[in-house]
């Protein structure tokens, strides 16, 4: 018998929407999680992020698991070679807490949303459906469709990160 370990999967994101809100399907393991539809929230004016909580229970084996967030966001006035308004999306908070403390790190969380302790960020990559690959996703505003990876391991009762290596 497995034993199972709990944790909460926050995820936050501020939004400048042109017409339609982007889409957002989670999955842990390849397993769909979620999806939804982020609302425009714009970062200079508001405080908090729009964020989102799931109470996930991991496995201890596999011992690897991956997290992947596919956006669809293809909303631009993209016209004749250029483009002046697009749907941006800029994600503040990707973060795995264990469940126990999950109270006192929703606080910490309510508090600074970008905050670092428990982010995933670091760890993150964005590959976007056209191609281009952002390894350092921190503090940087995209636009377009495509998708948010992390990897990570459990090793004797602590996790290890690592950015998935995409080629």
């Amino acid at each position: 018998m497995y034993l199972k370990k709990d944790v909460i999967l926050c995820i936050g994101f501020y939004c400048q929407i042109y017409k339609k809100n982007p889409n957002v399907r989670i999955f842990l393991d390849n397993r769909f999680i979620d999806e939804i539809d982020i609302q425009s929230i714009n970062g200079i004016d508001d405080k908090l992020p729009n964020l989102y909580f799931y109470h996930l229970k991991l496995l201890p084996f596999p011992i690897n698991h991956n997290i992947h967030l596919e956006v669809k966001n293809s909303d631009s006035n993209y016209n004749n070679g250029f483009m002046t308004k697009s749907t941006l999306l800029r994600f503040v908070n990707f973060s795995l807490l264990p469940y126990s403390e999950c109270e006192l790190a929703y606080n910490i969380i309510k508090e600074d949303p970008d905050v670092d302790h428990y982010n995933l960020l670091p760890y993150t990559v964005w590959q976007g459906n056209n191609g281009n690959i952002l390894d350092n996703i921190i503090n940087s505003t995209i636009g377009g469709s495509g998708t948010f990876l992390c990897n990570f391991s459990r090793n004797i009762g602590s996790w290890i990160f690592e950015k998935p290596s995409i080629s």
